[in-house]
């Protein structure tokens, strides 16, 4: 795999798991509403059962059937059990996961219709519950729509208002994105990665490479290594990150050392010394002609 094909993976990778947590955290804080509405649907459910085993009313205007065809009118009582036997011991055996109270409803469902359903037909009693669980299962919520990519990438627009806390959590989001995007996706810097840990050995990880870029970007850093990201902050921000000095060159390590001591003197001290006062500008190394 080429390095550049590593950093994509790494930043697919880290983008995927901050979807996921956004996702978890959405779907935790919805745990509450989500068990209100379980509750609810579970009695809406109840009472339509209810209504469907004891009320003719609730079913007749959409529940078809096989009608019986008189064709066991002459047949003996006993051989017009033995079939209603038969075909309620078929319906039973191909649904083993029914329990007694289903099946149970199945048979009040039917007889609300008297002698209409032919049920020495195991069919019928399939009609009976496929028309049961038709019905409770339209009770059930809706999925939420799948919204459709589109073609080309759109640039994100924020759905919050101005100054909203919906507007604060979304540009904090998307910083956290951009900057992923940017970490990983910037040829200097993952170049510059690259050969700190072939040198040093070190393990970046793209989620520690994430944090470095974070810490590389605070207001602290930039003052310290500059405010323009090149490969020379990068290093030297590495080495102060990782508490590594492994991978610096002799030059890079005399500036830490001179460094240093210039942080430890005076402004006056600074000025008198190399002829620079030291006013921590995020321009530049921190120093600026003295006058």
């Amino acid at each position: 795999m080429t390095r550049a094909a590593e950093f994509t993976r790494q930043r697919i990778e880290l983008e995927r798991e901050i979807d996921a947590q956004e996702a978890a955290k959405k779907y935790e804080a919805g745990r509450p509403a989500r068990a209100l509405k379980a509750q609810e649907v579970a009695e809406a459910k109840r009472q339509l059962r209810k209504a469907l085993l004891t009320d003719v009313s609730e079913s007749i205007a959409d529940f078809e059937y096989t009608k019986y065809d008189g064709r066991l009118d002459a047949a003996t009582p006993g051989v017009v059990t033995k079939a209603i036997q038969d075909a309620w011991a078929t319906f039973t055996a191909e649904h083993p996961e029914l329990t007694k109270t289903e099946m149970h409803g199945v048979t009040l469902l039917l007889g609300q219709y008297g002698a209409d359903p032919d049920i020495a037909k195991p069919e019928v009693f399939e009609q009976a519950l496929s028309y049961i669980n038709t019905r409770l299962a339209a009770l059930d919520p809706q999925p939420e729509p799948v919204s459709v990519l589109p073609a080309e990438p759109t640039e994100e627009v924020c759905p919050f208002p101005a100054n909203s806390r919906g507007r604060e959590e979304w540009d904090r989001k998307k910083y956290a994105k951009d900057l992923l995007n940017e970490t990983l996706g910037n040829d200097l810097f993952s170049n510059t990665v690259q050969e700190m840990v072939t040198q040093s050995g070190l393990s970046m990880s793209g989620d520690v490479q994430f944090r470095f870029r974070k810490w590389l970007d605070s207001p602290e850093s930039r003052r310290r290594f500059g405010a323009t990201l090149t490969r020379e902050s990068i290093r030297l921000g590495a080495a102060s990150f990782f508490a590594d000095q492994s991978f610096l060159t002799d030059a890079e390590l005399a500036w830490i050392d001179g460094n240093r001591a210039i942080e430890s003197m005076t402004s006056e001290q600074v000025k008198l010394d190399v002829g620079f006062r030291n006013d921590y500008s995020p321009e530049g190394r921190g120093y600026r002609a003295g006058r």
